[in-house]
């Protein structure tokens, strides 16, 4: 909380002053290579220079806005996965269930939304409400209806698997009881003799 009672991490800035960026499964990330002008050299030159260096894009899925700056440590620890890939000379794309599972009949929505680094049902998920795309909320919907019901077959085979496991365990039971019922029998005394 601030001194006038502003609760400022709900503004996307940190208490130190830093821009918090959106949640990791909510944006797109870019590893690629850039220049920039290496103005002491340029004067000693008395011609521009440039050097590479590695930049990112970080971009809140469905924005056309993106944030560019040079790579520091922290976004190789915050994106592994990306980094590595992005030295090995790797496309960049996230984790998730490929948009044509929920698009099979509209390939030009898919080109759409991969368009606007939109590369998985999980990043359409999660597209902000403020998207300035044609259906963004319609498409949302759609998304978040296809997880849900992933996350309900989910839980259905894990109580089919569950009850596979206890019909196991009653078949084992059974198994011993007919052991014991038959080494009962036959220690009991034969009612003849």
């Amino acid at each position: 909380m601030s001194d006038f009672g502003i609760e400022t991490r709900s503004t996307g800035v940190n208490p130190d002053g830093s821009i918090r960026f959106g949640e990791d499964n909510q944006v797109y990330v870019r590893f690629y290579r850039g220049t920039k002008r290496d103005n002491f050299r340029s004067q000693e030159a008395g011609y521009p220079i440039e050097v590479g260096i590695d930049l990112v894009e970080i971009r809140q899925f469905g924005e056309k806005d993106s944030t560019i700056h040079e790579v520091s440590g922290r976004d190789k620890a915050r994106w592994p996965r990306h980094w590595a890939a992005y030295e090995q000379g790797r496309e960049q794309i996230g984790d998730g269930t490929p948009l044509d599972l929920l698009f099979p009949k509209n390939p030009e929505i898919v080109a759409t939304l991969k368009a606007n680094h939109i590369h998985h049902i999980q990043a359409l998920a999660v597209l902000p409400d403020s998207s300035n795309f044609a259906f963004a909320g319609e498409f949302k919907k759609k998304a978040i209806a296809f997880l849900d019901g992933i996350g309900k077959g989910q839980k259905f085979h894990a109580l089919e698997k569950r009850a596979e496991v206890a019909e196991l365990k009653n078949l084992e039971l059974e198994d011993r009881l007919k052991a014991l019922e038959a080494a009962l029998a036959s220690s009991k005394p034969n009612a003849k003799e």
